[in-house]
């Protein structure tokens, strides 16, 4: 009986322990998706924005110069979006956040801190969630299989393919955090664009592991950046190359080294 007890107990604590870090709101993940979904939110919400500067009623000291839109959140209501911006403005200098109706362009209900609508504050990355060598490999390899459907729709604007092929011909390296209640890994993952793996960019996947009602728990691309050369690991590959070429154009001066010593010897013995 107390066994029972003790099992009932242990079960209700674990519930109550992944309730707490579930999302306790309707918002799930944040997006920043280089290519035409960056450049459709930042219409939405310069035509929202600016309707709402105009506002007697609002609540910001922002002025429009200083605005730079950072990221969107999704509702489970699709027709909400939280969008947030990082301000410039003496006094007001840090990010906010509106919630806006996306059929309307109108901006609904403000808020200076995420956890106004229910979100826990964003996180950070740390280096006590690093991974490098074959475990980062591994996760970069399988979480980038799961979104590449993702990354193909993101890279369908013939005009504006922002990371066409990718694949982990990068260094690998993984970041994670829980965020919200989910699950992330920043990552570098490699594109074609003049050439195989000649650029990287950085993405973060995120992942509703323990209610999975975000996409059923499955991952989903959450960040797209810019791609930029692919460095350090285009440099690391030459430095291979080099390293290759030396050492077989040692082997050969070796063995035209023996040839030479030897061969009189083995004439002297015939």
């Amino acid at each position: 009986m107390k066994t029972l007890f003790m099992l009932t107990f242990l079960s209700l604590c674990v519930v109550l322990v992944y309730s707490a870090s579930a999302p306790a709101n309707d918002w799930g993940t944040y997006y920043k998706i280089e290519g035409k979904q960056l450049s459709d939110m930042q219409s939405i919400f310069t035509l929202a924005i600016n309707q709402y500067l105009t506002s007697p009623n609002k609540k910001t000291a922002c002025k429009k110069a200083d605005i730079s839109f950072s990221r969107w959140y999704v509702n489970t209501d699709r027709d909400l979006l939280l969008m947030s911006y990082y301000c410039q403005t003496d006094g007001s200098r840090g990010y906010e956040h509106v919630k806006v109706k996306k059929s309307a362009k109108q901006v609904v209900e403000f808020q200076d801190k995420l956890s106004g609508f229910g979100i826990p504050d964003a996180g950070s990355y740390s280096g006590a969630g690093e991974l490098t060598g074959s475990d980062a490999e591994d996760i970069q390899v399988k979480k980038l299989a799961a979104i590449n459907a993702t990354l193909d729709k993101v890279n369908t604007d013939r005009d504006n393919k922002v990371c066409p092929k990718a694949g982990t011909q990068t260094l690998f390296k993984v970041e994670r955090k829980t965020e919200n209640g989910l699950d992330y890994f920043r990552f570098p993952i490699s594109c074609d664009i003049s050439g195989r793996g000649s650029h990287m960019a950085e993405i973060e996947v995120a992942q509703d592991n323990l209610l999975k009602k975000l996409n059923d728990g499955k991952p989903i691309l959450a960040v797209l950046g810019s791609p930029v050369r692919n460095a350090e690991y285009i440099d690391r590959k030459e430095k291979e190359i080099r390293n290759s070429k030396q050492t077989d154009g040692s082997n050969m001066m070796m063995s035209s080294l023996l040839t030479v010593v030897l061969a009189p010897l083995v004439v002297a013995l015939l």
